[in-house]
C-alpha cells in the first residue's frame, strides 16, 4: 500500500504542480494583455480630455468672435480699399517735398487674396536726402493714415557724401476688392 500511497501522492503533486504552472502561465499572460488594454484606455482617456479642452477652447473663441464683431466693422473701414490705396504713391510724394527728400514710389506684386477680406501689395521707394530727412520721411510715412510696414530699408551715402541713397522695400494692406468697403 505504501507504493500505491507514494504513487498517488507522486501524481496528486505532478497534477497540482502542472495545475500551477499552467495558471501561472496564464495569470502572465492575462497580466500583459491586461496592461495593454490599460494603455489603450488610458490613451483614450488622455484623448478624450484633449478633445474636451479643444472643445472648451472653441466655446470660448466662438463667444469672443460674436463680441469682437461689432469692432470688425470698425476695423475694417479703417483700412482703405482697394481702390483707395492707388492714392498712396501721391501721399508719398506730399510727404517726400513736405520732408525735403527726393523719393520715387512704384508698386510691386499684390499678394494672394485672403478670405478674410485683408489683402496687400508690395511697394518699393527710392529715397534721397539728409540722415535727418530720411529718418522725418520713414516715421512721417508712417504716420501717414495708411497699415504699412516697412520691410528693409538700405541706405548708402550718395556720391556728394552728404546725402543717403537708399531704397524702402514694404507693403501696405488694404480691405476687400476696391468696391464697396474702407474709406
Amino acid at each position: 500500500m505504501s507504493k500505491e500511497f507514494k504513487r498517488r501522492l507522486t501524481i496528486q503533486i505532478s497534477l497540482t504542480a502542472v495545475m500551477l504552472l499552467i495558471i501561472s502561465g496564464l495569470l502572465f499572460y492575462l497580466s500583459g494583455e491586461i496592461s495593454t488594454v490599460a494603455s489603450r484606455i488610458y490613451g483614450i482617456r488622455s484623448s478624450n480630455a484633449l478633445i474636451a479642452a479643444d472643445t472648451t477652447q472653441i466655446t470660448d473663441l466662438r463667444s469672443q468672435a460674436q463680441q469682437a464683431n461689432p469692432y470688425l466693422s470698425k476695423l475694417t473701414a479703417a483700412l482703405p480699399t482697394k481702390t483707395n490705396i492707388i492714392v498712396l504713391s501721391n501721399t508719398v510724394d506730399t510727404i517726400a517735398t513736405k520732408d525735403g527728400v527726393n523719393a520715387g514710389f512704384r508698386f510691386g506684386s499684390e499678394g494672394q487674396p485672403n478670405p478674410s477680406g485683408l489683402n496687400y501689395v508690395d511697394f518699393q521707394i527710392g529715397i534721397q536726402g539728409s540722415y535727418d530727412n530720411v529718418a522725418r520721411f520713414v516715421q512721417d510715412l508712417e504716420n501717414s493714415g495708411y497699415y504699412l510696414t516697412i520691410d528693409n530699408i538700405s541706405l548708402v551715402l550718395g556720391s556728394a557724401g552728404t546725402n543717403l541713397d537708399g531704397v524702402m522695400n514694404g507693403r501696405a494692406f488694404f480691405y476687400g476688392n476696391g468696391t464697396n468697403q474702407g474709406q
